[in-house]
C-alpha cells in the first residue's frame, strides 16, 4: 500500500491524478493505492476521498494504469463507474490542470531519458557497456 502525496511521490500522484481528472474530478492529496502483488493479486486498486479505482487484471506494475475503472457511491449506495469525459465536456479548471499534469510528465520523461543517456556515455568513456535502448545494465 502507498499513500502518494502531491509532494512526495509526485510523478505517481500526477498520473493517478490524470486519470481521475479525465473523469471530471479534480485529484486530490493524498490518493491510496493497493498493489499489485502479482498472480493473483494483479491489479491495483484504492481511494482518493469519496472516490474508489480498480485496474482490470493483467498489469504489469505500478505505472500500467491502463484500463482503470473510478466509482463513486451514488444514490442508495449503488457505485456508479465514472466515465472519461471528451475533453470539451471538462470544466476549464480541470483543463488547465491536465494541461499543466501532461507538461510536467513530459519534462519527467525527458528528464529521465537525458540522465540515461548521460549514465550511459559516462559508462562508454569508462569502458562499460551501455544497456539495451538506452537503459543502465
Amino acid at each position: 500500500m502507498a499513500f502518494l502525496g502531491r509532494h512526495e511521490q509526485r510523478e505517481a500522484w500526477i498520473r493517478w491524478g490524470v486519470e481521475f481528472a479525465r473523469r471530471g474530478v479534480l485529484p486530490e492529496d493524498p490518493i491510496e493505492v493497493h498493489g499489485p502483488h502479482g498472480y493473483p493479486a494483479d491489479r491495483m486498486w484504492g481511494t482518493m476521498g469519496d472516490y474508489e479505482f480498480l485496474t482490470p487484471s493483467g498489469i504489469r506494475g505500478i505505472w500500467d494504469i491502463r484500463g482503470v475503472r473510478v466509482t463513486v457511491d451514488g444514490m442508495y449506495g449503488v457505485k456508479e463507474t465514472l466515465p472519461v469525459l471528451p475533453a470539451q465536456e471538462l470544466e476549464p479548471k480541470l483543463k488547465r490542470w491536465l494541461r499543466a499534469a501532461k507538461s510536467v510528465l513530459a519534462k519527467m520523461d525527458r528528464d529521465r531519458m537525458t540522465e540515461r543517456q548521460e549514465i550511459n556515455k559516462a559508462r562508454q568513456a569508462a569502458g562499460l557497456q551501455a544497456g539495451p535502448a538506452g537503459e543502465n545494465i
